[in-house]
C-alpha cells in the first residue's frame, strides 16, 4: 500500500510540475500613408442684396482636409458651376454667359495660396482656382477658406429664386 501511495505521489508530482508547451508568434501592424483630401460646404450658399440693384453678395466657407507626398506632392481646391442658373418657377434671370457671377478666395487657413483675384464664372464645366500652391508635405486638418460671391444686379431679370450649382474639388498627390 506504501508502494501505491508513494506511486500516486511521483505521478502526482509530474503531472503537476510537467512542462507547459507555449508558442509565440509576432507581426508587424502597417500602413501605409499617401495622399489624401477631403472638402465640404454648405448645401446652400445665400447671396443677398442691399436693394436699389445692389450687386448680390455672400461667402460660402468650405471646410477642408489635406495631406500631399512629402516628396514632390501637390494640392489644390478649384470650383465649377455644373449648372447654370435655374429658376424655381420658370422665371428668366441670370445666366453665366450673359451675367457677371465672380468670386474671390479669402481666410484660408490651411497651406496653399487662396485666390485673391476677382474670378468671373463665366460657363459652366469650368474650373477655377479657389487655393493653389499646396506644396510637398502639405498637411491639414479641419481647414477653412471663404468664397465670396458678387453677382452683378439686373432689372431685367423676373421675380423668382434662382440657383447656380457649384462643385468644389480638393486633389492632392
Amino acid at each position: 500500500m506504501k508502494r501505491f501511495l508513494t506511486g500516486l505521489t511521483i505521478l502526482g508530482l509530474l503531472l503537476t510540475t510537467a512542462p507547459a508547451f507555449a508558442a509565440t508568434s509576432t507581426t508587424n501592424v502597417q500602413i501605409v500613408v499617401g495622399a489624401d483630401a477631403s472638402i465640404s460646404v454648405p448645401a446652400t450658399c445665400s447671396l443677398t442684396t442691399a436693394g436699389a440693384f445692389a450687386n448680390w453678395t455672400g461667402v460660402c466657407t468650405a471646410s477642408y482636409s489635406v495631406r500631399t507626398t512629402k516628396v514632390g506632392g501637390t494640392g489644390s481646391i478649384t470650383l465649377a458651376a455644373s449648372t447654370d442658373w435655374v429658376a424655381t418657377g420658370g422665371g428668366s434671370g441670370p445666366t453665366l454667359a450673359a451675367d457677371n457671377l465672380s468670386f474671390t478666395a479669402s481666410g484660408n487657413t490651411g497651406p496653399g495660396t487662396a485666390n485673391g483675384v476677382l474670378t468671373r464664372i463665366a460657363a459652366t464645366g469650368t474650373s477655377y482656382n479657389v487655393v493653389t500652391a499646396m506644396g510637398a508635405n502639405a498637411h491639414a486638418s479641419s481647414k477653412v477658406v471663404d468664397t465670396n460671391y458678387v453677382l452683378v444686379n439686373n432689372a431685367a431679370w423676373e421675380t423668382d429664386t434662382y440657383k447656380v450649382t457649384v462643385i468644389y474639388t480638393i486633389a492632392s498627390s
